[in-house]
C-alpha cells in the first residue's frame, strides 16, 4: 500500500512501538438518501497523517490518514496505549489522551485538552481549549466553552477549572 504525504516532523518522538498509523478511514459510499450502499465500497481516504514534533504514541493505538483534510496531532501531545484516532481528527498542542479513548471521524480537540479513559466522543464534535473530560464520558455534542470540565453519558458540564494553568 502506498500512503499519501506520510510525514513525521521527528520519528524519533514517536516513543512507543506496535501502534498503526496511515490506514484508510472507515467511511463507506452512501446513496442520495443518505443510506449505505451495497455491497460496501470504502471512499477513497487520500489524505495524510501528520504528526508534530514531540507528539508520544502508545502501543496498538489506530490513526487513520484523512478523507477530506489530514488527520493531525500537534506538538507535545501525548497519546495513551488503545486509543483510536478517526479519519480527518485534529488534535491541538499539548494534550494528554489516555487509553481505550474513542475519537470519532472528524473531530477537532483544542490546545491543552486532557482526555479521560475510555471516552467515546462521537463524530464530528469540536471540543474548546483547555477542557478536561472524565473517564467514562461519551460527547455527542461540541464543547465550545474554554476551561471547562465535562463528564457523563451523557456528557455534562460539572466544574470550571483555572484559567491560567
Amino acid at each position: 500500500m502506498v500512503l499519501n504525504k506520510l510525514t513525521n516532523d521527528e520519528f524519533e518522538d514517536i516513543r512507543y512501538s506496535y501502534y498503526s498509523q496511515g490506514d484508510p478511514g472507515f467511511g463507506f459510499e452512501k446513496d442520495e438518501k443518505g443510506n449505505y450502499k451495497f455491497p460496501l465500497t470504502r471512499l477513497p481516504h487520500p489524505y495524510s497523517v501528520i504528526i508534530g514534533e514531540d507528539v508520544e504514541i502508545g502501543s496498538f493505538t489506530v490513526i487513520h490518514r484523512g478523507r477530506w483534510r489530514d488527520t493531525v496531532i500537534k506538538r507535545g501531545t501525548k497519546i495513551d496505549s488503545l486509543v483510536h484516532v478517526a479519519h480527518n481528527v485534529v488534535i491541538g498542542e499539548d494534550c494528554l489522551i489516555v487509553a481505550g479513548t474513542v475519537l470519532g471521524g472528524s473531530c477537532t480537540i483544542g490546545n491543552k485538552c486532557q482526555i479521560g479513559m475510555n471516552v467515546s466522543i462521537m463524530q464530528g464534535v469540536t471540543i474548546a481549549h483547555n477542557v478536561t473530560i472524565g473517564m467514562g464520558s461519551v460527547v455527542r455534542h461540541d464543547i465550545w466553552e474554554e476551561n471547562t470540565t465535562w463528564a457523563g453519558n451523557p456528557c455534562r458540564k460539572i466544574a470550571e477549572v483555572q484559567k491560567n494553568l
